[in-house]
């Protein structure tokens, strides 16, 4: 941990990697408690060292920050995601209770009470796991404002990195990995590189399709394309004016790619024509009558393809 703060930015890094290392190491049942503690410290750490000079060692600190969310050790109760506003209801909710119990054990202790005293024991290491839990998630948070200005680093991976770290994070449930997805929208703009690999655009193009253009396996085509119509045309809304011309030069490049096909863009059609019963004359089961807003995203969305 000392050598997060090492003179030397190659220490800083090798020191980051240690840590990724020890994250793929498996705990037993009895160290996994102080792991959970300990993971929480590196997260900090991580979130510390994104401000680093160094690119080499920012860039592995969003490396880290990425393996702490994947082996995350807060999914024993409630599955692994990781929305601030779910555990701090869950945590208000056990503190509740916990009270309870604290009052109804004061008033007498005979057996039945001493059982409940083992559980108003129980109940404080579940308020502690839930204390800990958001203090990961704030931590998280942190690091997703911090990254947001990686973005625009003039090092391709460290931006690439940022991407893939927002776009993790969304599928994590955290609530400001929205941020960072809707401020990468810009980047759409960079030019293409002649260094090998990907570029930062076709790159944005891919985070995009996995986070808007893909439906849950369980889907027909009816419900594909409702649901990536709904994913596009919410990207509209409170959108800016630079926001829509970033979107609607992204737009172009997935049509390009083939990544929208036309049972999105006659679902898109049949909004801006009939609002309120687009969805279900495709027998789509919502009950949401659309906004004028989102009558406006569904042509704002279809337009670029008229122009290819």
């Amino acid at each position: 941990e000392e050598r997060f703060l090492d003179t030397n930015p190659y220490v800083r890094t090798k020191a980051i990697q240690a840590f990724m290392k020890i994250c793929d190491l498996e705990a037993t049942r009895g160290e996994s408690q102080q792991f959970s503690r300990e993971k929480v410290k590196w997260a900090k750490l991580a979130v510390r060292s994104l401000q680093d000079k160094s690119s080499l060692v920012r860039r592995n600190c969003v490396k880290l920050l990425s393996k702490l969310v994947l082996v995350h050790p807060f999914s024993a109760l409630h599955g692994s995601q990781l929305s601030l506003s779910q555990w701090e209801k869950r945590y208000s909710e056990a503190n509740l209770v916990f009270t309870k119990m604290d009052h109804e054990c004061d008033v007498s202790m005979d057996d039945a009470e001493q059982e409940k005293s083992i559980d108003s024991q129980k109940m404080k290491l579940t308020i502690k796991y839930y204390e800990e839990a958001i203090e990961f998630i704030k931590t998280l948070h942190l690091g997703i404002n911090h990254c947001c200005k990686l973005l625009y680093s003039k090092n391709k991976t460290e931006v690439i990195e940022a991407m893939d770290f927002f776009v993790l994070t969304d599928a994590y449930d955290v609530e400001v990995a929205y941020t960072g997805i809707k401020k990468m929208l810009h980047l759409v703009w960079m030019k293409s590189s002649n260094d090998e690999g990907v570029s930062i655009p076709q790159h944005l193009v891919h985070c995009y399709k996995q986070l808007f253009l893909t439906a849950p396996d369980s889907c027909n085509y009816k419900e594909k394309a409702a649901y990536i119509s709904k994913n596009l045309i919410q990207l509209t809304v409170d959108a800016s004016v630079a926001d829509l011309a970033s979107l609607e030069k992204l737009l172009g490049l997935l049509y390009e790619e083939k990544f929208i096909d036309h049972n999105v863009i006659n679902v898109l059609w049949a909004i801006y024509n009939n609002s309120d019963n687009a969805f279900d004359d495709r027998n789509i089961s919502t009950n949401e009558s659309l906004s004028k807003e989102q009558v406006h995203g569904s042509i704002t969305v279809s337009y670029p393809h008229l122009t290819l």
